[in-house]
């Protein structure tokens, strides 16, 4: 329901490369890096995430592909522009210092909280 409502469109609760909603960017050499990675939207399985980490993960200045692409679409949404993936592709930069800072940091299971609760308000 929250995902036909434009909402975490970063996770998915498939593994299917041929069906996630960032399959599309898989099927890009560009971002070979890009997959099925098992835990997100606070949970540890069940859900699938773009990449390995994140900020998400834990809290390090990196954004995955599929959430930058996500954030450039609404930012061309709110401002009138069309998107395009090709464009997106052009410009992106993917930050590879966030990514070896990250490699250290391991996510403290013990900190994990309950996943969130959504209320829909009529």
């Amino acid at each position: 329901m929250w995902q036909g409502w434009g909402f975490f469109q970063n996770v998915d609760v498939t593994s299917d490369v041929n069906e996630v909603l960032w399959k599309h960017i898989i099927a890009d050499p560009t971002f070979s890096y890009v997959g099925t990675y098992e835990g997100g939207y606070t949970y540890a399985t069940g859900v699938w995430r773009s990449e390995p980490i994140s900020l998400m993960n834990n809290n390090i200045s990196y954004i995955n592909a599929a959430g930058r692409e996500l954030i450039v679409k609404q930012i061309k949404n709110l401002s009138g522009e069309t998107f395009t993936f090709n464009e997106f592709k052009q410009r992106d930069v993917r930050d590879a210092q966030a990514l070896t800072r990250s490699a250290s940091v391991a996510a403290d299971k013990v900190l994990r909280l309950p996943p969130p609760i959504l209320i829909k308000v009529d």
